[in-house]
C-alpha cells in the first residue's frame, strides 16, 4: 500500500476558463510521516499526435513547507489565474492536454508525483 493518497479539488470543477481564478485545496493523506522540503503545485501542457511533441509548465508555486508530513490528512489551499493560452484540444491529428501535477520535494529520495488531468476552455 502506498505512504500517501492525494486529492486535487478545484473549486467549480476540471474545466478552467482562459483568465479566470482558480482556487481549490490539495488533500495529502499519510500513513507515515514523510520528510518534505516544500509542497509544488504545477500546471503543465503537452501536446501528443502526429509531429514533435511540445510541452511546457507555465506555473508551479509551493503551497507547502516542511521539514516533514504528518500522518494523516494534510490539507494546503491554492489559488491562481488560469492561463490564456494554449486551449485543451482533441482533434484527428493532434491532442493538447492540460495537468496540475502535485509534487512533495524531498530531501535524499525521489520526489513523489501525483497528476490529474484537467481542461481549458
Amino acid at each position: 500500500m502506498s505512504a500517501t493518497q492525494f486529492d486535487i479539488e478545484i473549486e467549480g470543477g476540471s474545466t478552467l476558463l482562459r483568465g479566470t481564478p482558480v482556487t481549490g485545496v490539495v488533500r495529502i493523506d499519510a500513513t507515515k510521516p514523510i520528510k518534505i522540503r516544500r509542497v509544488m503545485l504545477e500546471l503543465r501542457w503537452e501536446t501528443s499526435g502526429r509531429g514533435d511533441r511540445d510541452r511546457q509548465k507555465p506555473l508551479e508555486m509551493e503551497i507547502g513547507q516542511g521539514p516533514e508530513l504528518p500522518v494523516g490528512v494534510s490539507e494546503f489551499p491554492f489559488e491562481f489565474e488560469a492561463p490564456l493560452a494554449p486551449a485543451s484540444y482533441n482533434g484527428p491529428l493532434i491532442k493538447l492536454f492540460w495537468e496540475m501535477r502535485v509534487r512533495l520535494d524531498r530531501p535524499m529520495a525521489l520526489d513523489t508525483k501525483h497528476t490529474q488531468r484537467i481542461e481549458l476552455l
